[in-house]
């Protein structure tokens, strides 16, 4: 991998860790949309409001988690620059 960065000169992995990156937010607000469809289905299906809120609370947490890992393993492998960095 670091043979990637040497041709790109460095900012080709910058650029590159900003457009992956922004794919990423866009695949992660996605779905989190999709998962509030099911949960609203089951608030109007007349489930606790609580268990439902809980649920929500949850998956979005995990969903976060999944993407920030891929982040990290993108990271790690040298296929983008840190984001502490940019």
């Amino acid at each position: 991998m670091s043979d990637k960065k040497q041709e790109s000169g460095g900012g080709g992995t910058h650029l590159l860790g900003v457009a992956f990156r922004a794919g990423l937010g866009a695949c992660e607000k996605m779905q989190r949309t999709a998962i509030e469809i099911p949960l609203d289905i089951l608030a109007k299906a007349g489930f606790d409001e609580e268990k439902v809120t809980s649920i929500r609370e949850q998956a979005g947490q995990k969903i976060h988690e999944m993407y920030e890992l891929i982040d990290s393993a993108a990271t790690k492998t040298g296929l983008v620059d840190d984001k502490s960095k940019e």
